[in-house]
């Protein structure tokens, strides 16, 4: 056998890929997985064969000296590249061609950089910066109002009324009590004079690329290498969750961020030479304390379910070091490794997170919300009770659904979305081969990465459901940025038998960076790069908006409640600045058609382009939706047959005194 394939950890990489395969074909033969899904999920075997490849090619691999370009000369190219995006995306209103080819040469830059031995920090992080900012400005450009999980429309109305107000205790939907991300997007809105949502946009790019500098700045405590925080701060900009939250920002974004500047000042504590510095640190985290625990309520639930995997992995590895005489010869080296940093906590670390994890408690205990008992009534029932309801329904009222096949599962995985899942697995497990081939290289941070590569999983696609698995993972993102980092690192290494080597490592990392922003999350509104099929409602046009506020000013003038509209245009309609913001409820929908009570019926046009959720339900974590689309036909005939007492483009209302049944049915609408 080849010295190359007695490698230990060549032989795991290919025994995995070979598992992969067996586990994708054996669930197909016993119908557990359909033929398409199993083609889809095998995003994860060509992972595991590219990450065999990349980790042979660098087993014995340095970082190079030089780069093509300097240091200074690369962040010039990248700032260059993303300014010349943005003028195109706004002169032309797209931004496909504009994103892709600052995108791809950007990145190329930036790897070939921090493949250096010392890539140089500001000009990385500048360029890092730049392509960050890229695909999110041109979005904001290109987009009139990217809503994403509707909680948008619920800040906007929030911000307006505190903007009109001056008073926190007049923002609805218990955001008086966690009032700290309305106070900082209504401070910008006043400030810069922005509309509420160019403000919370705006906001969330802003401190993306904040969070970016926090990345580095915590993985440089953490890895104590200049090379492996660059890297790790590559793997942020590398990422789905960042690039989606720049634009759909909400208070667990900023939570989730001030987190991480938490960590920073926690990790900096051991560090520090002098009293008067630790006493600095534990008063700035004391004074986060109190920001954070009136910032979101729900972001300290995932996060502490993440320190406890992570703390998990530090006992583990010091139940490994106490048996290390015992064990195997490589195992005995992850045992022996020198001690994270994470398994010393003293007493000056500590205080202050107890200090805050104390008042987070008492706070959701004692605030009139009284939202820590709904969190345990949402857990209960999410996980624990039995009997729970079926999964969202989906109606296609008259559409005709393409039938799932092999073709679509293999073009599929020529989308964005199915190359950026490969290539992230790549990467990731590049991180974890590279981690058992050399513990004591990484050993400052060792839980840590083993932690994020294991919870790194639910950054994929999964064959289950998990309770609000969205907001789960970006927090589970910062975590999974450990194994990611070394991954990148290790890929970006020359081999001394081939110095062009290296630039796979190159190719791989760059690609991952220039198609990340083209997944179905963060573009998922850009027609032409996913498969025809229609998708949820995540964007609404500025005439489509419009339309929805004077129709909020006019039901208000006609009404008092008796309105019923999709989910989508509820809460447009309850952000509206009316005098009274119309509340719409008690629309249905089955396969029959939608049935509403007595009263109006807000109709809209991307009922017959997408589809679009109607509330059934709800608990703290989120409603039950089911979702509907319908024909052209169907609607304009809905329209037609029904007395439509408001045309406004767009957006119609329909009035019935008898209530509404069956519209957009088979008895009702022609096909």
């Amino acid at each position: 056998m080849p010295p190359a394939t007695r490698d230990p950890v060549t032989l795991l990489g290919v025994a995995l890929a070979l598992l992969v395969a067996a586990v994708l074909v054996g669930l197909n033969a016993l119908s557990v997985l359909p033929a398409p899904t199993a083609i889809r999920s095998g995003f994860a075997l060509a992972a595991a064969v590219v990450a065999v490849a990349v980790a042979r090619l660098t087993r014995d691999g340095a970082p190079i000296e030089r780069a093509v370009l300097s240091g200074a000369n690369t962040a010039r190219v990248c700032v260059s590249l993303a300014a010349l995006a943005v003028l195109a995306t706004a002169l032309t209103g797209s931004r496909l061609l504009p994103v892709v080819a600052a995108l791809v040469p950007g990145y190329l830059l930036v790897t070939a950089l921090l493949a250096r031995r010392a890539p140089p920090v500001r000009s990385t992080l500048v360029s890092l910066a730049a392509l960050l900012l890229t695909p999110a400005v041109t979005k904001y450009l290109t987009t009139d109002v990217f809503f994403g999980g509707t909680d948008t429309f619920a800040h906007v109305a929030a911000l307006r009324r505190l903007l009109a107000t001056g008073y926190t205790t007049a923002l609805p939907d218990g955001y008086d009590y966690f009032p700290v991300f309305h106070l900082l997007t209504g401070t910008v809105a006043r400030v810069a004079d922005l509309a509420p949502y160019d403000a919370i946009v705006l906001t969330g790019i802003a401190f993306t690329v904040a969070v970016l500098l926090a990345v580095y700045a915590v993985a440089a405590r953490l890895f104590d290498d200049t090379r492996l925080a660059l890297c790790a701060a590559a793997a942020f900009c590398l990422m789905e969750f960042p690039a989606y939250h720049a634009l759909y920002f909400f208070p667990q974004a900023l939570a989730t961020g001030l987190l991480v500047v938490g960590v920073y000042a926690t990790a900096s504590i051991p560090a520090a030479a002098r009293a008067a510095t630790v006493r600095r640190h534990a008063v700035y985290l004391l004074s986060l304390v109190g920001v954070l625990t009136l910032t979101h309520h729900l972001t300290y639930v995932f996060f502490l379910a993440l320190v406890a995997v992570v703390l998990a992995a530090v006992r583990a590895r010091d139940a490994l070091a106490a048996r290390a005489a015992s064990l195997p010869a490589r195992v005995r080296a992850l045992a022996a490794a020198p001690p994270s940093p994470l398994s010393r906590t003293p007493y000056r670390v500590g205080f202050p997170l107890v200090v805050g994890g104390l008042a987070v408690l008492a706070y959701l205990v004692l605030s009139p919300s009284l939202i820590l008992f709904g969190i345990a009534g949402g857990v209960y029932g999410a996980f624990l009770a039995s009997g729970a309801a079926a999964g969202p329904g989906t109606f296609p009222l008259g559409v005709s659904l393409p039938v799932d096949s092999v073709a679509n599962a293999v073009a599929w995985l020529a989308t964005p979305t199915g190359v950026y899942y490969a290539l992230l697995g790549a990467v990731l497990l590049v991180g974890v081969y590279a981690l058992l081939r050399n513990v004591r290289a990484y050993a400052a941070a060792l839980p840590l990465v083993l932690a994020g590569a294991a919870l790194a999983v639910v950054l994929f696609p999964l064959p289950v459901s998990i309770p609000q698995v969205e907001r789960v993972q970006y927090a589970v993102t910062f975590v999974a940025l450990a194994p990611l980092a070394v991954g990148i690192a290790h890929a970006l290494r020359t081999s001394a038998r081939s110095r062009r080597a290296v630039l796979v490592g190159v190719v791989l990392v760059a690609a991952l960076g220039a198609v990340t922003p083209l997944t179905h999350l963060a573009a998922g509104d850009l027609n032409g790069v996913y498969l025809d099929e229609r998708g949820a409602q995540v964007t609404m046009s500025a005439d489509e908006y419009a339309a929805l506020d004077g129709t909020a000013s006019y039901l208000s003038a006609r009404t008092s409640g008796d309105v019923s509209a999709d989910y989508v245009a509820t809460r447009a309609l309850a952000s509206e600045p009316t005098p009274a913001a119309v509340s719409a409820d008690g629309l249905a929908v089955s396969a029959d058609g939608l049935a509403a009570p007595p009263g109006y019926l807000v109709a809209r046009d991307p009922w017959t382009s997408a589809f679009v959720p109607v509330a059934v339900g709800g608990n703290v974590f989120a409603d039950e939706m089911h979702w509907f689309t319908t024909t052209h036909a169907r609607y304009e005939r809905a329209l037609a047959v029904h007395d439509r007492v408001r045309d406004a483009g767009p957006v119609s209302v329909l009035a019935d005194p008898d209530g509404f049944d069956g519209v957009l049915g088979n008895e009702t609408a022609t096909r």
